[in-house]
């Protein structure tokens, strides 16, 4: 324990990515941020590099918008490909001392993720029009202080919307790989970024406007451009190829909030529809069917609370010296 205060000091600083490496794998964590080991940096470009950039260019989009006033649901493709134009360029031109300048390959890659930026902000935008939600912040920084812990990072996109004289969040992450939202892996501390997100957003905005929303979801957003054979392409394959993974909240106003095709005129769920924009598909009934990736109100709050609690646990498992 001695040795772990002095490597770690009394209080641990970081992301909420440093804890789930050591739920992965304690000795990992140790030989990473104890021992600062890293591997000899590189001067090329990896899927890490592919990723940030399209982080970078996403960011610099969504603050296009709001600078000049535009709405997601107004945007046409013109403007939609001109923003994406300027974003990229700004991005690849800033980012890490011009790593993408040089040679054919790294040429190459900056046109293929113009290509991939496109059609992300694309269906970007539809799912923003098919919802009732407009994106309130973009890399929004936040902090969570408990007892052992100081955790800092940047959520990438929050949403808001009012339906039905409610008022509802929704927490966005980009994801440039596959990765794909478990309940278990979050109860083993493996995955437990969004939720920390969730949490943090409706902090910042009951700060922001005296009153706390509803959690209406929290997504995993893929940035891809994903290939379909001749038989098997159509819109409906390619929004659902683009479908956020995560959870939301089951109640019939936040998922018409999230999916307004979803609604029936009594205000209930249209019966027997398959969203394209969610993992919701409802029976004869107009119910949500057990497949569908949704929790209840008072959930989100249940898992906040378990979350806090694995996080405060394994930070004083760190400082115990535990590896």
């Amino acid at each position: 324990e001695s040795v772990a205060k002095r490597l770690y000091g009394a209080v641990l600083y970081g992301s909420v990515t440093r804890l789930e490496k050591y739920a992965a794998c304690a000795f990992a964590h140790f030989l990473q941020y104890g021992l600062s080991l890293e591997e000899r940096a590189e001067y090329r470009v990896a899927a890490p590099e592919l990723g940030n950039l399209y982080h970078m260019a996403l960011e610099l989009f969504t603050k296009k918008v709001r600078e000049r006033e535009l709405s997601w649901h107004t945007l046409t493709e013109t403007e939609r490909d001109t923003l994406c134009e300027e974003s990229l360029s700004e991005a690849v031109t800033t980012f890490e001392n011009g790593v993408f300048d040089g040679t054919k390959r790294n040429g190459y890659l900056v046109t293929k993720a113009a290509r991939v930026l496109k059609k992300t902000v694309e269906m970007l935008q539809e799912q923003i029009k098919g919802s009732l939600f407009e994106p309130k912040h973009c890399e929004a920084v936040f902090e969570h202080t408990a007892k052992y812990l100081s955790l800092h990072g940047k959520i990438d996109r929050y949403d808001v919307c009012f339906s039905n004289d409610k008022w509802y969040l929704r927490v966005v992450d980009y994801k440039s790989g596959s990765k794909k939202f478990d309940l278990t892996e979050l109860y083993y501390g493996l995955q437990v970024q969004l939720e920390v997100y969730l949490a943090a957003a409706l902090r910042q905005a009951k700060a922001e406007y005296g009153t706390e929303p509803l959690p209406a979801g929290m997504f995993y957003f893929h940035v891809e451009d994903p290939f379909f054979s001749r038989e098997k392409y159509s819109e409906t394959a390619v929004q659902e190829a683009f479908r956020p993974d995560g959870l939301f909240n089951g109640t019939p106003s936040a998922v018409t909030a999230l999916d307004t095709s979803l609604k029936a005129e009594n205000g209930g769920l249209m019966p027997s529809m398959v969203s394209s924009l969610i993992y919701a598909e409802t029976d004869k009934e107009g119910q949500l069917k057990a497949s569908s990736k949704s929790v209840g109100e008072d959930r989100f709050a249940q898992l906040t609370d378990y979350v806090y609690r694995k996080l405060e646990q394994e930070a004083e498992a760190i400082l115990a010296g535990d590896t």
